[in-house]
């Protein structure tokens, strides 16, 4: 656990707000957090970045990275898991989902109303 909180301390004084893109921020984070794997020739194989897809009216932003062959799910589980990392070297909310061989990484910009009002609509 103190682990963690220490890794968290120090993602957070690496990656300076307003300094990179979040997809950079995301990057870096794989970097620490070591999310990659080792094929039998030594190579390190890390996760790919597809694409970017915008959430619409300002929500936030998706970014879908390609996971390389032969992933272990330990690694996996220990992104969502400690999705905190995410949260605190962004700066803001972050959901992951992992669907046939692609991880999501949905950023949001702003956080979900507390009370939302509503009208009846006849």
């Amino acid at each position: 656990m103190l682990e963690v909180i220490g890794f968290c301390l120090l993602l957070v004084l690496a990656i300076k707000p307003g300094e990179m893109s979040d997809r950079k921020k995301i990057e870096k984070i794989f970097e620490y957090v070591k999310v990659w794997t080792v094929s039998e020739t030594g190579i390190k194989q890390k996760c790919r970045f597809i694409m970017e897809h915008d959430l619409g009216n300002g929500i936030g932003t998706e970014y879908i990275y390609r996971l390389p062959l032969g992933m272990p799910y330990k690694k996996l589980e220990y992104l969502n898991d400690n999705i905190g990392v995410f949260k605190d070297g962004l700066n803001k909310n972050v959901e992951l989902d992992f669907k046939g061989g692609r991880l999501l990484v949905s950023v949001y910009e702003n956080d979900l109303p507390e009370k939302v009002n509503f009208k009846e609509v006849l």
